[in-house]
């Protein structure tokens, strides 16, 4: 798997994001019209963007997920989503799947069934990979030194007032584990809410 940061040389802010095919997805950026705030900036100002890549042998978006669970929602970030979700990264669809999907999804949407299901499958393809120790060094030399998004990049003090407030929420959060019960209730606590509940989630 390729994973690529684009960086904006003149905010710092950057995306984050992965492909089978490079040059490819690059082209596809770069001639996009959707309105998201990366590709809003991107055509703004197209020759102000620095490209960063790198490659592994995975077939599975271990490195842009661990990149994105680090920055989603940090004011450096553009990325709205939080899941790395490359299930069909490479492949192709016959032709007869293609007709098939297109009647399938021609004026429907998914039922709620539907839903539940597309959840708890990219749920479990999020849970169910585990960084390499390749991934974890090659996660290192990304955020640290010059590379790292914050490097060189003065801190406000409203910036650092939100930073000191996350900081007490994560220490407020540690040890709490997620529960469920047989009605798909769902509690965040560090202890078992009672009887009927179990380890997990929705």
């Amino acid at each position: 798997m390729i994973t690529y940061r684009v960086t904006n040389t003149l905010t710092g802010k950057f995306y984050i994001g992965s492909t089978s095919n490079f040059e490819r997805r690059k082209k596809e950026h770069l001639n996009s019209t959707v309105k998201w705030p990366f590709q809003n900036a991107l055509r703004k100002n197209p020759n102000v963007w620095e490209w960063e890549v790198w490659e592994d042998g995975s077939d599975d978006p271990i490195l842009e997920q661990a990149l994105l669970d680090m920055w989603v929602g940090k004011e450096f970030c553009y990325n709205i989503c939080p899941i790395a979700n490359r299930a069909m990264a490479g492949r192709k669809h016959k032709e007869e799947s293609k007709k098939k999907m297109s009647v399938a999804n021609t004026g429907k949407n998914h039922t709620e069934e539907a839903k539940k299901k597309i959840a708890e499958a990219t749920r479990k393809r999020r849970t169910g990979v585990r960084m390499t120790e390749e991934t974890k060094k090659k996660l290192s030399e990304i955020n640290s030194g010059e590379k790292s998004p914050k490097f060189g990049k003065p801190v406000s003090a409203e910036t650092r007032e939100k930073i000191r407030k996350g900081n007490l929420e994560n220490a407020h959060a540690r040890g709490k584990k997620w529960w469920v019960n047989e009605g798909k209730e769902v509690k965040f606590s560090v202890e078992c809410p009672g009887e009927g509940w179990k380890r997990g989630r929705k």
